[in-house]
């Protein structure tokens, strides 16, 4: 059986995905990279890869979401023979020695992140999932759920637990992972090392475009609603509250009404 695998899932993202690559390849040269590459333009794609003959591309002509690309990518390197697959979203860079700590970690049966430096809300140290407040934040030791921008998942992880929920689209669907993982007795780390460093939001503006207002607004909600915990109506009306200062406070009407729309969709979902 082959070691480590490393899958990448792409999407718009141009000088960023170049650097992830090279870094990804520095850290580990041995390992194969598959990069799933959604809504791939050809010719950007051929140029970029010309030079980087270890990369596999698995282009798609659509967008079916961070959870579907992740999956179509560990699922492939999982029938190719590897033991463990390294998640990365696109604008993170790994560091020496991150494989190599994140495979110790992981060991034979579990998953695990490292630290990520960052700015904001970029950066991660643990994961926590705050039922009550309907929340799913960063917080120093907490292993509620690890980063899907950064995990290392072992074969026995993928098998117990299944893959992502492509229905969550973006954001939130490695939360549920991870609850779905605990649930099945799979164990969670964080290394406590900084070994990647994230930009953050290179395809959909983090914390600042429509795209992140919408699905961060349903994805919260929808992640309430299907564990059963905390009170996803309570949720929803916090989000309305913070959409009605958007619209007439700061008069960002496109991002409130993105924002109302999420909420809505997460309710229904």
């Amino acid at each position: 059986m082959r070691d480590t695998a490393i899958v990448i899932v792409s999407y718009r993202t141009g000088d960023t995905l170049a650097r992830c690559l090279d870094a990804a390849h520095a850290d580990a040269p041995e390992a194969t990279i598959y990069l799933v590459d959604h809504e791939s333009r050809m010719v950007a794609l051929d140029a970029l890869l010309k030079p980087r003959l270890w990369v596999r591309p698995m282009e798609t002509s659509e967008n079916p979401g961070f959870g579907a690309g992740a999956n179509r990518g560990i699922e492939r390197a999982f029938a190719d023979g590897f033991r463990r697959v390294l998640l990365l979203n696109d604008d993170v860079f790994l560091r020496p020695g991150c494989t190599e700590a994140l495979k110790t970690a992981v060991g034979a049966s579990g998953a695990a992140s490292p630290w990520l430096a960052g700015e904001g809300d970029a950066a991660y140290r643990g994961g926590v999932i705050d039922w009550d407040k309907g929340y799913a934040g960063h917080q120093e030791g907490a292993t509620d759920y690890l980063i899907g921008g950064c995990v290392m998942i072992s074969r026995q992880a993928w098998e117990r637990t299944g893959g992502f929920d492509e229905s969550f689209f973006l954001y939130c669907e490695d939360v549920d992972w991870c609850i779905r993982a605990r649930t099945a007795g799979v164990p969670l780390d964080v290394v406590p090392q900084e070994l990647a460093e994230h930009v953050g939001g290179a395809s959909t503006v983090a914390g600042d475009g429509d795209a992140w207002a919408y699905w961060w607004s349903r994805s919260r909600i929808k992640l309430l609603r299907k564990h059963g915990r905390g009170n996803p109506t309570t949720t929803a009306m916090r989000q309305l509250g913070a959409t009605s200062r958007q619209f007439l406070v700061d008069h960002d009407r496109t991002k409130a009404r993105a924002r109302l729309k999420g909420t809505l969709s997460g309710l229904r979902a």
